[in-house]
């Protein structure tokens, strides 16, 4: 396992499956902890429990990409629960 991102805090939309999934398990092989987002139920807790079962650092949160206000929200709820972002990855929406 690379650890150069080690201490970076990475949040990644669209995180519950798919491309965002994929994202999420990269930074988090290569040390970084990982803020996953999604719409949320099973999906997410899903992502979540693959994510730290594999030895991650993750948090989970909800909320919808489509919705500037839920947008901040997760910021803030992702620099609160874990600190400054540092890498973003913005996923989500489909196509």
């Amino acid at each position: 396992m690379n650890q150069d991102l080690q201490g970076r805090i990475a949040l990644v939309t669209g995180a519950s499956s798919g491309l965002g999934f994929a994202s999420a398990e990269a930074l988090a092989r290569r040390g970084a902890t990982v803020a996953i987002a999604s719409r949320g139920g099973d999906k997410l807790d899903a992502a979540r429990t693959r994510l730290a079962d594999s030895g991650a650092r993750v948090g989970a949160f909800s909320a919808d990409v489509s919705d500037p206000a839920a947008l901040q929200d997760l910021v803030a709820a992702v620099q609160s629960k874990l600190g400054e972002i540092d890498i973003l990855v913005a996923n989500g929406g489909g196509p």
